[in-house]
């Protein structure tokens, strides 16, 4: 057994936007709350992995029950000393990475010529899921696609993909 102790833990609030307008309301797109922690995150990791863990650390009286429950839905084992306040909470809002993923996308898309199937998000992907900063990942083709496997395998066409990539990032800036 992996014992993890988490001292700190945390909720981190994502607020997806399409565009930050200072001083104005803002239509939010999407939303999504993550309990966090080094020792949470380590745990529901070898969790995931079949290892069997074991989560020690500080909680709070004020909202200590949401940790709890997160946890308990995670099939993670908890050990919790309870303490005075709350759990904190970080916010992050997310709409220059949008629009970085996008000027990405359509770049690469219109250089290598495969199908733009817009930017997605997913929350189940355990490698980046507590990333602090934004990620994006591209799709370079599909392998499953004799056409698009063939193309990634050219070293020339590897060239392009580069460039629609880097063309992509100078839209960003120059925009």
């Amino acid at each position: 057994m992996v014992l993890s102790v988490t001292l700190n833990p945390c909720i981190d609030k994502t607020i997806y936007l399409d565009n930050l307008e200072i001083g104005a309301y803002n239509r939010v797109k999407n939303t999504r709350v993550d309990l966090s922690g080094k020792g949470l995150n380590v745990s529901t990791v070898l969790n995931n992995l079949k290892e069997e863990t074991m989560c020690m650390g500080l909680n709070f009286r004020e909202t200590g029950n949401t940790l709890e429950h997160a946890m308990t839905a995670r099939g993670l084992q908890y050990y919790f000393v309870r303490s005075e306040g709350a759990i904190r909470t970080n916010i992050k809002l997310f709409d220059q990475s949008n629009r970085l993923s996008q000027c990405i996308l359509d770049s690469y898309c219109s250089a290598t010529g495969f199908q733009n199937l817009g930017v997605q998000y997913y929350d189940n992907m355990t490698g980046i899921n507590w990333s602090t900063v934004p990620v994006t990942i591209i799709e370079m083709g599909f392998m499953t696609s004799q056409n698009d496997d063939l193309k990634m395998a050219d070293p020339d066409f590897q060239k392009t993909m580069a460039e629609g990539i880097a063309n992509g990032i100078d839209a960003y800036f120059d925009s």
